[in-house]
């Protein structure tokens, strides 16, 4: 009988301290962020009909008031009141860029379901902010994204096999597309990353070669272009340390940074001519800086994965900016996006949906931040 009393005490000790243990684990796990004054989650549904982690793509605001967001798993949504609330176009993009509150352009690849094989790429412009479009098909390209210069003018990168390395121009509306191969001559095996324009002559396309076995080894290839894309100048960043994310982000001062998924940065103050390696130093920056906002002559922005900092002073220093997602390492930071300096957005994923806010590491979802200041 001493024996049972023991063994059966033994046990509702250890049912105890196992519920403690769960209780205190339950805590951690669902314990909720604290936001700063200038940061605020936005949820851009109520009831959305997938929430896997690529749910949201891009976002593109042309004022404090006015933007739009798509992903390949929800269709545009746009909104009017700075992502309070979001409204469906009822169309899907895997790419758009707006110039105004009424021109625009998207683009959306398609494939075969069986086989993945790319059929074509669908690009279409707006004239009245996404309530029309007028469309065109691009037959066995996908395009990985479209940069819109006028109503009749746009530039695209897109892949047809294995290398995303041709680059798109139409100067007639979505109708007569160019493809261009491959404008880094002599050179295969190349992948544009990125591309952007901040006026129409004006404009960078950034690409990468991988080297050697390593996939993390490359030499990065920034193509500038000053004359609207009749010739470009190339300049060469030989064997970095890259990771998984390539952004390139001008100003129209002529400065310009990328971010390139390494521990640094590249700078340039020459339109893209020259870049240097500039390291933000401060306390716990993890190695993979996923991406960078530009702001005027002085002011950029930077995140990764867990992370968000930023530089006044054109790189000289830099601060951490506390989002209350600081240590939650299941919340990521995909991308991040800035207006002006009074307005930004990070797209994320990691959040809770619908009535939970703000959202929780535990569900990996997409969600977007809102800087105001």
């Amino acid at each position: 009988m001493k024996s049972i009393f023991f063994l059966s005490h033994y046990i509702c000790c250890m049912i105890l301290l196992l519920s403690i243990n769960g209780c205190a684990h339950s805590k951690i796990k669902y314990e909720k962020p604290t936001f700063s004054k200038n940061w605020k989650v936005l949820h851009f549904s109520d009831k959305g009909p997938d929430m896997r982690p690529d749910f949201v793509r891009c976002i593109d605001f042309v004022d404090s008031k006015k933007g739009w967001i798509a992903g390949p798993n929800i269709p545009i949504m746009i909104t009017e009141n700075g992502g309070e609330s979001w409204k469906s176009l009822g169309i899907y993009a895997d790419t758009l860029d707006f110039i105004d509150n009424k021109i625009g352009w998207i683009a959306k690849t398609k494939r075969n379901e069986s086989e993945m094989a790319i059929i074509g790429a669908k690009t279409g412009v707006t004239f009245d902010g996404g309530r029309t479009w007028n469309w065109s098909f691009i037959p066995k390209v996908a395009i990985k994204k479209i940069i819109a210069i006028s109503s009749k003018e746009a530039w695209a990168i897109a892949r047809r096999g294995n290398y995303c390395d041709i680059l798109l121009h139409t100067n007639n509306g979505p109708g007569k597309w160019e493809i261009i191969q491959n404008p880094v001559r002599k050179i295969d095996q190349i992948n544009f990353e990125d591309i952007i324009f901040i006026d129409k002559n004006k404009g960078w396309i950034l690409a990468r070669k991988d080297l050697g076995k390593s996939s993390n080894d490359a030499s990065l290839y920034i193509l500038g272009t000053a004359d609207g894309g009749k010739t470009f100048y190339n300049s060469v960043i030989r064997k970095i340390k890259t990771g998984g994310s390539f952004v390139i982000s001008f100003a129209p001062t002529g400065r310009g940074w990328i971010a390139y998924g390494g521990d640094s940065l590249l700078y340039s103050n020459d339109y893209g001519k020259h870049w240097q390696i500039i390291k933000p130093k401060f306390d716990n920056l993890e190695f993979s800086i996923n991406g960078c906002a530009t702001i005027g002559a002085d002011i950029i922005w930077g995140i990764t994965s867990h992370s968000v900092f930023f530089s006044q002073d054109n790189g000289r220093t830099w601060r951490k900016s506390t989002t209350g997602f600081d240590n939650f390492h299941n919340v990521e930071f995909k991308s991040i996006y800035f207006l002006d300096n009074k307005s930004g957005y990070i797209l994320a994923e990691g959040g809770s949906y619908g009535s939970d806010t703000p959202p929780m590491p535990e569900h990996r979802i997409s969600f977007i931040m809102k800087y105001h200041n």
